[in-house]
């Protein structure tokens, strides 16, 4: 007979308790979870304060659905708190509990189970001196036989959690790559105006509680529409590759955030941010971006965001517009006077 070992998603504890919760027999413990609890009294007294609701939500969903699993939970083993993954069963008036190290207790393999070992369930009850159908003595599986189906039925719980963590790192795969189309644009790679507003939010809350200030930033590519016109717009949009680059190598990895607004304009946020600091970092972009391109420069608005109170955001990009429009104005004299 396999051991069963409480690694590689192996079951770790097999619990059988009453539906008012209460323990009926060990059927296998190597965790060691159930050393301190004794037959009749409640499950839940394995379980760590911080899971005591959530565990009587999980008894409570078994009752209540058939089968639940999947429940992470933090068991007391008196020396420290370890998470364990509960899965289980309703039979007749018992709860069957599953308990692994880690996640992946399928519902149709939880049913398997249910069939398979409903031979050696009704003897578990049996022994309890709960009346059953008539089982010829010979026919009935001894604890041999229970531990075999139970090592059996581990190493399908092996292999299948193993394709579900396989097929899971190919969706978070796949996740990810939509959840980036769907908040980042297309040509520059940079995030896009609706992620804007989900973004301004998170980061105002975090502002508000570390107390700090956020500068916004409106930013306009000067003399965009002669590059477009003068020299296609394959020239145009490797302009607006290059600034992209610029905000990676600029600006604070998952600190600043810049958002491409539409066209040829441009908004960042910039956290944990002075006026000062904020225009140094526009005279840095400037700098750079003038490299990649003879006629253009930037024209920038800056609007700095001290306080969340009672704040509206669309009215202070309309401010940060303003202000860049009239940078773009007076950059535009600059070269007529010139």
């Amino acid at each position: 007979m396999e051991d069963l070992k409480p690694d590689e998603g192996r079951i770790s504890a097999v619990i059988l308790c009453d539906t008012n919760y209460r323990l009926k027999q060990k059927i296998y413990d190597s965790t060691g979870i159930l050393d301190k609890i004794d037959e009749g009294e409640s499950i839940t007294s394995i379980f760590d304060e911080s899971s005591k609701n959530k565990s009587i939500n999980f008894l409570d969903d078994v009752v209540i659905n058939g089968t639940s699993v999947n429940w992470g939970l933090n068991v007391n083993t008196g020396d420290t708190i370890k998470k364990y993954f509960f899965g289980g069963f309703l039979l007749e008036d018992s709860i069957f509990i599953f308990v692994l190290k880690e996640n992946g207790i399928d519902l149709a393999l939880c049913r398997s189970i249910l069939e398979i070992n409903r031979e050696a369930i009704q003897l578990l009850n049996f022994g309890q001196g709960k009346k059953q159908d008539p089982v010829p003595k010979e026919e009935r599986p001894n604890s041999d036989d229970i531990y075999n189906s139970l090592s059996s039925l581990n190493n399908e719980l092996i292999n299948t959690q193993r394709q579900l963590r396989k097929k899971q790192k190919e969706m978070e795969i796949l996740n990810k790559k939509l959840e980036l189309m769907t908040i980042t644009d297309e040509l520059t790679g940079l995030y896009n105006r609706r992620y804007f507003w989900v973004k301004i939010e998170e980061e105002l809350k975090r502002a508000d509680r570390l107390g700090y200030s956020i500068a916004l930033i409106s930013i306009d590519i000067n003399n965009f529409k002669t590059i477009n016109d003068t020299k296609g717009h394959d020239e145009g949009d490797r302009v607006l590759k290059a600034f992209a680059t610029i905000t990676h190598e600029v600006l604070r990895d998952s600190f600043d955030f810049a958002f491409r607004w539409g066209g040829d304009e441009f908004t960042l946020i910039l956290n944990n941010c002075t006026m000062e600091q904020a225009q140094r970092i526009m005279k840095r972009l400037d700098k750079e971006f003038i490299k990649h391109t003879e006629i253009a420069s930037l024209a920038a608005g800056i609007v700095l965001v001290e306080s969340t109170k009672d704040i509206d955001i669309e009215r202070l990009i309309k401010i940060a517009d303003k202000k860049m429009y009239k940078d773009k104005a007076s950059k535009k004299d600059k070269r007529n006077r010139d």
